[in-house]
């Protein structure tokens, strides 16, 4: 059995294992000639088409194989027809893969064989369709029968020989195969105990090495601590007076340095701190001018626009009254030529009593169309002059104008405001 496997694919699957097998029916049987020789060629052609592509998909293997001179099928169940005829000449391939899983026939594409001549004797009877008498005499002779079944028996003994040959190189190449196993593994169970126990010596070592420098650091720090007790216990006895006096000098210099570091940071947080009041006093007072100004800005602001508004409002009134009453006056001035020129009329028809010429009979019996064609007579009109108005713009004042009218129409004249 040979094995070869590619990690991935493409069309056909992700992963393709490949795996050669020789059917059942063929072991059963008379072993063939070739098996073990057409096997070797199938597996060979598999390693050089793994090698030979970085991707393997069933497509590429198919090609190889076929280049080769190999036909590869899907086997088909052994209820369906063509099974018997192909069990004994193909080799078994079983791929496992995403998408191509199943178990393919890879079988060498025979060469049609050239049929013998025949004779034209048998040719001729063939042809004529006649039957050839057969002697009872039989063809072969028993001698070439004997020689026929030595010769089968010869050759059962080398396959036989040839299968036990075959069968002695694969337990020996499986005994190789796993003796190299069992030496690797061997190897490297001794390589990994060699380097656990290597490990162990260096951590040993290491420990050792580390309690010794410990306890020399322990006992040298015991009998250091031991003769600096000693020294110590001498040496305090005649320095203890020396230093409690010493002791005593410093921590009153100390505290008297620290009495007065703190009253000076008293005395400047204070300063700091009546500073800082001022400056937040003068401050405030500041911001409550400011805000006082602003608002008194603001109400005179609004006291000017609002009398502003007053007067505008005032202005805009008297300009109102102003056209009204230029209004009536030329209305009135109107009325009073008209009632002028009725006036004129009339004296004339009164003075005109004597009886009408032919002149004026001739001219009243013009048609009305002429009369209409006449230029009408221009009115006379009294051009009046404009009032004049004085405003006070004193605040006391306001609301009061003083107003002139003309002496020739002797209306009341308007008011306005300048």
């Amino acid at each position: 059995m040979a094995e070869a496997a590619q990690p991935t694919g493409e069309s056909q699957g992700a992963e393709l294992t490949i795996q050669i097998q020789q059917p059942v029916e063929r072991a059963l049987r008379t072993p063939v000639r070739r098996g073990a020789q057409s096997v070797l060629r199938v597996s060979q052609l598999l390693l050089r088409a793994i090698a030979g592509h970085q991707r393997l998909t069933l497509a590429a293997l198919k090609k190889e194989l076929g280049n080769a001179g190999y036909e590869v099928r899907r086997k088909i169940s052994s209820h369906q027809a063509g099974d018997s005829t192909r069990s004994e000449k193909y080799t078994l391939l079983r791929v496992s893969g995403s998408d191509a899983a199943g178990y393919f026939r890879v079988w060498k594409i025979s060469k049609p064989r050239r049929k013998a001549p025949r004779s034209r004797l048998t040719l001729g009877s063939h042809s004529h369709g006649k039957t050839v008498l057969k002697s009872p005499r039989p063809l072969r002779p028993r001698s070439r029968r004997k020689a026929a079944k030595k010769a089968r028996e010869v050759w059962r003994r080398k396959a036989r020989a040839l299968k036990a040959r075959s069968r002695r190189a694969r337990s020996l190449a499986r005994s190789m195969v796993r003796s190299r196993a069992s030496s690797r593994a061997s190897s490297r169970a001794r390589s990994r105990a060699r380097s656990r126990a290597r490990s162990r010596a260096r951590s040993r070592a290491r420990s050792r090495a580390s309690s010794r420098a410990r306890s020399s650091a322990r006992s040298s720090a015991r009998s250091s601590a031991r003769s600096s007790v000693r020294s110590s216990v001498r040496s305090s006895a005649r320095s203890s007076a020396r230093s409690s006096i010493r002791s005593r000098a410093r921590s009153r210099a100390r505290t008297r340095a620290r009495s007065r570091a703190k009253d000076l940071v008293r005395s400047k947080a204070r300063e700091q701190a009546r500073t800082r009041a001022r400056e937040q006093a003068h401050a405030r007072a500041r911001t409550h001018d400011c805000v006082r100004a602003k608002a008194q800005e603001y109400v005179r602001a609004k006291e000017q626009q609002y009398v502003s508004a007053k007067e505008q409002e005032y202005v805009r009134t008297k300009e109102q009254e102003c056209a009204k009453a230029r209004e009536q006056m030329r209305i009135g001035a109107m009325e009073e030529a008209r009632i002028k020129a009725i006036d004129n009329r009339v004296q004339t028809t009164m003075e005109d009593t004597s009886p009408w010429s032919t002149d004026e009979m001739r001219s009243r019996t013009k048609p009305r169309e002429e009369k209409r064609q006449e230029p009408e007579r221009p009115v006379k009109q009294t051009n009046q002059k404009p009032a004049v108005v004085k405003v006070d713009n004193a605040p006391s004042r306001q609301g009061k104008t003083c107003t002139k009218s003309s002496t020739k129409s002797g209306h009341p004249g308007c008011s306005g405001t300048s």
